[in-house]
């Protein structure tokens, strides 16, 4: 079964990604790299020149490739769910777990990265707001995995274990905080 991997940026969805590619012998597909691979531009140079909206279009494309695919880890970009009907084709790939990630804890690993188009280190509100306002859309995935105080082998590790068991969890929710 195909995994794809959901949530803000900064989760972690990326390095969890390739950890379970390697350990599960899965190809990983990323979609933020893969835009800005096709693009040759990276993400803040396309929602610069083209926009968020033209940026979006990008994903559901990136995401209609990859529906037949198998043997396949899908770290998708933290807006991903936001345009209507993606995360029924995200469904359609494979099952889809949100990195959840206290928002206290994505801010301080956010304000190192460069990289991060609808990041500003100097409003902490604005932030926490944008978490808040996603937070319903990301938890509508087949799974939530609470991973503020993991690590990424950790949180790989959980879902190798998962994946080997099938998934079968009740209610696909499992909080891992401490």
């Amino acid at each position: 079964m195909n995994i794809v991997l959901v949530g803000m940026m900064g989760a972690g969805k990326t390095s969890v990604a390739r950890r379970l590619g390697w350990a599960l012998n899965y190809e990983v597909a990323d979609t933020d790299y893969l835009i800005e691979k096709n693009q040759k531009q990276t993400i803040n140079e396309i929602f610069s020149s083209c926009g968020v909206e033209f940026f979006r279009n990008l994903e559901t494309e990136v995401i209609k490739n990859y529906l037949n695919h198998q043997k396949l880890v899908m770290a998708t970009g933290g807006g991903i769910l936001l345009t209507e009907g993606n995360l029924s084709l995200l469904k359609q790939i494979g099952y889809v777990i949100y990195l959840k990630v206290r928002r206290s804890t994505l801010f301080i690993r956010l304000k190192r990265s460069k990289r991060r188009p609808l990041f500003d280190a100097s409003n902490t509100q604005k932030f926490y707001d944008l978490v808040d306002q996603r937070e319903h859309i990301y938890e509508e995935a087949d799974l939530v995995i609470n991973t503020s105080h993991l690590s990424v082998q950790a949180v790989a590790n959980r879902i190798i274990l998962m994946h080997k068991s099938k998934f079968d969890r009740p209610n696909g929710v499992i909080n891992e905080s401490i």
